[in-house]
């Protein structure tokens, strides 16, 4: 079993550009230095966000897909085709799928952090800015800002201003924000300022939440009737108000006397048997409603612009043909066809290296194959996430590329949540060359003085190296 690397944190590699050489630590002593990879982060369960790309783990993502549904299925040309034609394109439907997961979990979408929203003036942010009380127009707090109504217009039209600028990766990132603040509006315990800390059964929101998780399948509209009209006016906070008046109907369906009292018993499939029919009627009402926020957005600010066809965005190898998931490609620098990434052991741990310099007309190196944590047809598209496997390593397991916080070199990891994930961006001077980025640090290469080329994250600013991709088999 491989050991984990322990190490000194002799420069800070990636602030710096400089590349961290590694070392062996006499005892570990540094109180396990290196335990990023095995951190799980702690985070809050909510309505619900524990994936940016798996629906089974998310309210906001299966209320938002299902919308996108609905409208591919409108007969009455209310929604045009170039609005499904961009919601196609995976790198934009990538980029809206994680501002509808980062909502939750970045401090500037939470007004100063996030947290448990029951210590207040230690943590000032507690998702506060995620409710919406249509009646008082307030959150939890009594304050009239922020809230969903005013984060979800704020963010809807941030990206509406992106898509002006032609900026569609930021506008999609952004639609994706707003329309979390708005799926929150259709959850009726976030239109009725019903938190976790509330008194009368504390936690329920979370529980009630996490079991609507587990039950939304069934309730999925599979018609094409979106609510493209929910109000006469096109300000989305009037739908964000709107959609906030038609869940907070159904509050005391869900939190009634007697349902908080069964949960304050332990009795969970009585509260959860008589919640079921509100669930059904506010998931329902949620998807129809969340395709006509959508389609409002493109009826604002895109209109007929034409989106790309989506073979143009396919990543291609050196023979013209789109790279395939799990297939082997040697991943090799344009400048050194014949040098693929390979790796070598280092301090108990495989870093990833170019293979060494050969005098012949072969490639040489570790066959790599790209994989994907999420529902994809097979094809790597530009700016796509992915991750990186090598086909072979020292230690069982241990083949995915990875960094940490401790040092740009790339090693060798198990597959993990965490597990660093990959971008492919075509060279603009060049169709036939890519640029690999992860986390928006360009993947690079660079001379120890030994004649080895390690694999290395440079700086956001520096200029990527060029990559191709050629069939291993």
């Amino acid at each position: 079993m491989k050991k984990k690397l322990c190490t000194w944190a002799l420069v800070t590699a990636i602030s710096s550009g400089v590349v961290a050489i590694p070392t062996v630590a006499s005892a570990c002593g540094m109180g396990e230095v290196m335990k990023q990879e095995d951190q799980e982060h702690k985070r809050v369960k909510r309505w619900s966000a524990e994936h940016p790309h798996h629906s089974n783990e998310s309210t906001h993502l299966w209320i938002a897909r299902n919308a996108i549904q609905i409208m591919s299925r409108n007969q009455d040309k209310t929604v045009q085709e170039n609005e499904l034609q961009f919601l196609k394109i995976p790198e934009y439907k990538e980029l809206f799928e994680r501002g509808l997961y980062d909502a939750d979990y970045l401090d500037e979408f939470n007004d100063g952090g996030t947290g448990t929203i029951g210590i207040d003036g230690l943590i000032k942010g507690g998702w506060k800015s995620h409710f919406y009380d249509p009646d008082t127009k307030k959150n939890y707090k009594g304050e009239e800002e922020p809230t969903a109504l005013s984060q979800g217009d704020k963010y809807f039209k941030l990206a509406g201003d992106y898509f002006k600028k032609e900026d569609w990766k930021q506008a999609f990132y952004y639609l994706g924000v707003a329309t979390h603040y708005f799926t929150d509006a259709t959850q009726p315990m976030h239109a009725a300022n019903f938190t976790a800390v509330d008194m009368s059964a504390i936690k329920f929101h979370s529980a009630f939440e996490n079991y609507v998780t587990t039950v939304q399948t069934p309730f999925e509209v599979k018609d094409d009737k979106g609510t493209y009209n929910l109000v006469n006016s096109d300000d989305p906070k009037q739908w964000i108000h709107e959609t906030a008046k038609l869940a907070k109907a159904e509050i005391m369906n869900i939190t009634s006397d007697n349902i908080k009292s069964q949960y304050n018993k332990g009795n969970k499939d009585l509260w959860q048997q008589e919640v079921m029919p509100a669930v059904q009627r506010s998931l329902e009402k949620a998807q129809r409603n969340t395709a006509g926020f959508i389609h409002l957005w493109f009826k604002t600010y895109v209109g007929k612009t034409a989106a790309e066809d989506i073979e143009t965005t396919q990543v291609k190898d050196s023979n013209g043909e789109a790279i395939q998931e799990q297939k082997k490609y040697y991943v090799v620098p344009s400048e050194f066809l014949n040098r693929g990434l390979t790796f070598e052991v280092y301090a108990s741990n495989d870093y990833a290296l170019l293979s060494n310099h050969v005098d012949d007309n072969k490639v040489h190196g570790t066959p790599v194959q790209f994989v994907f944590d999420k529902e994809n047809n097979g094809i790597v598209h530009r700016g796509e996430s992915v991750l990186l496997k090598m086909t072979q390593s020292n230690y069982d397991d241990y083949v995915f590329l990875n960094y940490s916080n401790m040092t740009n070199w790339l090693h060798l990891a198990k597959r993990k949540t965490n597990t660093s994930q990959f971008k492919v961006y075509p060279n603009p001077d060049n169709s036939s060359e890519y640029f690999l980025y992860t986390d928006g640090y360009p993947v690079n290469y660079q001379e120890n003085g030994n004649g080895k080329s390690w694999i290395v994250l440079g700086k956001k600013t520096d200029k990527p190296k060029a990559w191709k991709f050629q069939q291993a088999e």
